[in-house]
């Protein structure tokens, strides 16, 4: 599990997009994508639904969300530290 990837995972779920999520993050689509089926796939979990096109966050995924964003804040306060 790569900070990378739940930086999108956390994107994703806020914006309600992969599209969104690789504007806000400034990243090409698939590779968005890519790191989202990298860590469901590690998590052998699915942290959305798949309808169509539409990604609507899990059971699952709501649960994770609330780790990644602590894990994100934990990586920026890290950084400060230094």
């Amino acid at each position: 599990m790569d900070l990378r990837d739940i930086e999108c995972f956390v994107a994703i779920a806020e914006t309600g997009s992969i599209t969104a999520a690789s504007t806000r993050l400034n990243r090409v689509q698939s590779g968005i994508s890519t790191r989202l089926k990298n860590l469901e796939e590690t998590l052998g979990k699915n942290l959305f639904e798949r309808q169509g096109k539409r990604l609507a966050i899990s059971a699952a995924g709501e649960r994770f969300l609330v780790a990644a964003r602590d894990l994100l804040q934990q990586a920026e306060n890290a950084k400060g530290l230094l």
